[in-house]
């Protein structure tokens, strides 16, 4: 990706040194990134499905280089995992912190 930048004359010796930075360089590179991922005029190299019947996600990454494909997959995974943790667990421990306070004010320590 990098070296097609080069032909780029916005974009060219553009590298990303920092977690943000406030620039038309950077916004166009990231924009670029972006498109390549998802897919604007054409696929890009990431493709994720839902089917809400029988809840199962897809995650599929096409790209020249295999270790690339496998770590943008797993690393997806990872995030929707960490996810489904947080929202599935998001009831339940509100639930506990009413009853919890319900509780320490029944017995007088809050």
């Amino acid at each position: 990706m990098h070296e097609g930048w080069q032909e780029d004359t916005v974009l060219v010796d553009f590298l990303f040194t920092k977690p943000f930075a406030a620039t038309k360089q950077y916004n166009i590179a990231l924009n670029t990134l972006i498109e390549f991922f998802k897919g604007d005029k054409k696929p890009g190299i990431a493709n994720l499905e839902f089917d809400e019947k029988s809840t199962i996600l897809k995650i599929a990454t096409t790209a020249i280089d295999q270790e690339l494909s496998a770590a943008l997959t797993n690393s997806w995974y990872d995030k929707i995992q960490v996810y489904y943790v947080l929202k599935s667990t998001e009831g339940p421990k509100k639930t506990l912190q009413e009853l919890t306070l319900k509780a320490d004010s029944i017995y007088g320590l809050y």
